[in-house]
């Protein structure tokens, strides 16, 4: 999405969130998310949140509305918890592995990609352009879940590695804080 003038989140039900987001311009062809990719690729992993309902309301504004996970961020569960270095390897690990998930999913849907960039001659990764620790619940039996589904694109393979190293960044900062 592109010049965001207004995001709010709320939790609608016991089980559902809306998520509604207004654009200080027309965002038109710029809603570039693509459900069918959303909804294959989480129906088959878990750790992404379940995308129900999205509502276009205009062309500057959009809902969506998605799963309710009872959990905590990530990041406010590590600066409010003291975490054992096993446990931080334990969810960089699970981090990482949810790349190779969504490039090997790419791989087997490049044609899913192509129908959202058709101009592209390169191979397309469908991926996650804001995976940070705020994007990352964890659950109160441990489980991680990454939410803002709408951040999810077919990029470039550069695209996706530039949003790979942002969101293991995170990760890699409360292993190493020398770094």
């Amino acid at each position: 999405m592109n010049s965001l003038g207004r995001v709010t989140v709320k939790r609608i039900d016991n089980n559902l969130v809306q998520k509604e987001i207004y654009s200080d311009t027309d965002l038109g062809q710029s809603i570039d998310f693509d459900d069918d990719s959303y909804q294959k690729l989480s129906k088959h992993h878990d750790f992404l949140i379940k995308l129900k309902q999205i509502d276009q309301i205009s062309n500057s504004h959009i809902i969506f509305i998605t799963e309710y996970v009872d959990g905590v961020t990530l990041h406010n569960y590590y600066s409010n918890n003291q975490i054992s270095y096993n446990e931080k390897l334990s969810h960089f690990n699970q981090i990482l592995h949810w790349s190779a998930i969504m490039f090997n999913f790419s791989k087997n849907n490049q044609q899913m990609g192509k129908l959202w960039r058709p101009d592209s001659n390169q191979s397309l990764v469908y991926s996650h352009d804001d995976m940070h620790f705020e994007n990352i619940l964890i659950t109160k039996n441990g489980k991680l879940k990454l939410i803002d589904p709408d951040a999810f694109r077919w990029a470039s393979l550069s695209g996706f590695y530039i949003n790979m190293i942002r969101g293991l960044h995170d990760g890699i900062r409360q292993i190493y804080p020398e770094f």
